[in-house]
């Protein structure tokens, strides 16, 4: 509605986009984002959420392009450090994904998603030791988180000292812990 007001309002338009994305119109989720950043160039999350969808259609460098300018326009915002880093891992970029990181670092930024980011990063690039302590020491603080516990469970697979019997136990642990939520019933419908 702020929209028929205002076709100017990039927030509407970010927000306009944001809803059409949920409904799965990418094609409008795309338009509304663009139409944002013709309002306001330097809107984050509108040039964070374009990205997503550029990377979805298959322009992964112009995602990567506009990820790296939220960068520069907010250097404290973590959410386009992390999408890059993904994407950047994802093409085995692993020296540009662990120097992005360490930018993030040098911002102050800290959080829990940026430590899985560093224990994914770990993992592909083969250092399942850095991988293992970084997943159990996010798990001591979150004991619920799913993909924390997914990568630690990874990095198990490579444990010497594991016995065949103990490794089949933690994943039938993981399983009773995160299959339920993760896979309702067949026939199960959201409220």
């Amino acid at each position: 509605r702020a929209l028929k007001v205002d076709k100017t309002c990039a927030p509407a338009w970010h927000f306009a986009g944001l809803s059409h994305a949920s409904l799965h119109k990418r094609e409008q989720a795309v338009k509304a984002f663009e139409t944002c950043l013709k309002h306001d160039p330097k809107y984050v999350a509108a040039l964070t959420h374009l990205a997503y969808h550029r990377k979805d259609q298959g322009k992964l460098d112009e995602a990567k392009a506009l990820l790296r300018q939220a960068i520069a326009i907010d250097p404290d915002e973590e959410q386009p450090y992390l999408n890059l880093m993904g994407y950047l891992q994802d093409g085995g970029e692993f020296d540009e994904a662990d120097a992005l990181l360490k930018q993030a670092r040098k911002r102050g930024l800290e959080s829990q998603a940026l430590r899985q980011a560093q224990a994914s990063l770990m993992l592909k690039q083969g250092n399942i030791t850095g991988a293992n302590k970084l997943y159990r020491a996010i798990l001591a603080e979150q004991p619920e988180n799913s993909d924390a516990s997914s990568g630690l469970l990874f990095c198990s697979n490579y444990d010497p000292d594991l016995t065949p019997e103990q490794l089949a136990q933690a994943y039938r642990l993981w399983d009773q812990r995160f299959t339920r939520w993760r896979a309702p019933p067949v026939g199960y419908r959201y409220p």
